[in-house]
């Protein structure tokens, strides 16, 4: 019977294993990170902003799972199900939320590319730019975008509207926002999924969206003082709205009271 020689393990990847092992055991928080057209540069430059709050590992996908499964540990195995290409790993004491919100803290303006979607309406605004009158005239009349030319130089008359939110960035509309050096996406380490190790939990919802949860909060603290005020329910936040409520009531009762005293005069 033939019996076929397994090649052995390379040491690299058992060294890779065990120091992902060995991260696992000494944190509090692990966290997925998408790097998916995040530029090298940003990378190395957020992992010297983050050295002393998180390490910033970027492990092949294989090894990852495989350091899960060495760690033993129940809970941490679902997070095998998460692991994907373009990943970073980050080890940290931080709070899984508290570290997500450190990411969304790093976020840097950056270059759209094709492909992408847009995270608000895109658009152009009048006035003055750099670029000299030629080819790039035609760049602008293709995207319908009127220009003319100014002290030698190409301006923009009017404000034209290049994509939708939620819409693909075409590579025309890319090249011309890079022309024009606007920069609408906001990139960094994109938190994908936490495993906290002293909970034994798992997040799955670990996104953090400062501009837009404070968009909610201020429409639902409007929604409530309104409420408030019509209840007629007095703490600090509505009492101001409430003497104001009632200066326009006693205006209005005594205006009719005046007009009830003139009529009975009349009469």
């Amino acid at each position: 019977m033939n019996t076929q020689r397994l090649k052995p393990i390379p040491e690299k990847k058992v060294n890779a294993v065990q120091t992902l092992v060995g991260e696992m055991k000494n944190s509090r928080t692990i966290l997925l990170a998408s790097i998916k057209d995040l530029p090298s540069s940003q990378l190395q430059e957020m992992k010297k902003q983050l050295r002393k709050n998180a390490t910033i590992l970027i492990p092949k996908k294989n090894i990852m799972k495989r350091a899960i499964e060495t760690s033993g540990k129940g809970a941490l195995l679902a997070l095998k199900d998460h692991v994907q290409e373009n990943m970073a790993v980050l080890f940290s004491e931080m709070d899984a939320f508290e570290l997500a919100s450190l990411l969304a803290d790093k976020k840097v303006p950056s270059k759209a590319k094709a492909g992408q979607e847009a995270p608000e309406d895109l658009s152009v605004e009048p006035g003055p730019t750099d670029m000299l009158p030629g080819p790039a005239m035609t760049d602008f009349g293709v995207l319908g975008i009127k220009i003319a030319i100014e002290a030698g130089k190409i301006a923009i008359k009017e404000e034209k509207k290049l994509v939708s939110k939620g819409q693909k960035i075409t590579q025309p509309v890319a090249d011309m926002l890079s022309k024009l050096d606007i920069k609408p996406i906001m990139s960094g380490l994109e938190p994908l999924v936490a495993y906290d190790i002293k909970e034994e939990k798992i997040y799955l919802s670990i996104k953090i969206d400062k501009k837009a949860t404070l968009e909610d909060l201020r429409s639902d603290f409007t929604k409530a003082l309104a409420f408030a005020v019509a209840i007629e329910y007095p703490v600090s936040e509505t009492i101001a709205y409430l003497f104001q409520k009632a200066i326009i009531h006693e205006r209005a009762l005594n205006s009719k009271y005046n007009d009830q005293t003139k009529s009975e005069e009349n009469s």
